[in-house]
């Protein structure tokens, strides 16, 4: 098969997203994130492959386009991720948080326009670091305050959290896991969902707050179990 990409240039995913069926029908708001993209692509020197995601929710459980392209970012089969805006990819700072957390234990890149750190750079990368340690150091913090305030509710006869059957049980102690091997609550998400794991209540589709749940209760029983 014949290809005009030279064995050395990087492949990237230009990832355009708008929120209505009336923005996306219009084509200005995707049609001038694909020029930009192809022109910051070609002034990068890399190898642009353009994704759009349409109508989609504000959360990464809801846009199966970005969904399937982290997975690519994941396996190596791309080594990039760029958008115009830092807004097209993440309406919250937790979700860009986790994803520059990602890219950064895998090996590759995230790039937002509209942002001044520019993880290919050594400062940028030096910044994105830090994002990813402060990350990991508000995950520290809320665990310790955790156990401090099951701890106390367990030695004044309070009951820590509500009834665990069986199920959530094993399924804490696996999401436990996932999360000790530096999956985030979204990576988590999805391979649970690709697994057709059905949530507590029965649900298809799993949320980071449903994990952060089951990751409590994994708390409270080891907190039960030691004080």
């Amino acid at each position: 098969m014949h290809t005009d990409r030279t064995p050395t240039q990087a492949v990237w995913i230009g990832y355009c997203r708008v929120s209505t069926g009336k923005q996306a029908e219009s084509g200005l708001s995707l049609d001038a994130q694909e020029r930009a993209l192809k022109v910051e692509a070609e002034r990068r020197g890399v190898e642009i492959r353009i994704v759009v995601e349409t109508g989609s929710g504000s959360t990464v459980s809801r846009r199966p386009v970005l969904r399937a392209a982290l997975a690519s970012l994941s396996s190596g089969e791309v080594s990039g991720l760029i958008v115009t805006k830092l807004d097209r990819l993440a309406r919250s700072l937790s979700d860009y948080c986790q994803m520059t957390e990602q890219a950064e234990r895998e090996g590759w890149h995230l790039i937002a326009m509209d942002s001044p750190v520019d993880p290919t750079t050594p400062m940028g990368k030096a910044f994105s670091s830090i994002i990813a340690t402060f990350a990991e150091l508000e995950r520290g913090m809320i665990a310790e305050r955790t156990r401090t305030a099951m701890g106390a509710a367990k030695q004044q006869g309070k009951r820590l959290g509500g009834p665990r059957t069986e199920r959530s049980q094993e399924l804490a102690q696996r999401v436990y896991a996932m999360r000790s091997e530096g999956l985030t609550y979204q990576a988590i998400c999805d391979t649970l969902d690709g697994e057709g794991e059905p949530t507590l209540r029965g649900g298809s589709e799993w949320r980071p707050s449903s994990i952060v749940s089951l990751l409590n209760s994994y708390e409270c029983d080891q907190v039960a179990s030691l004080v």
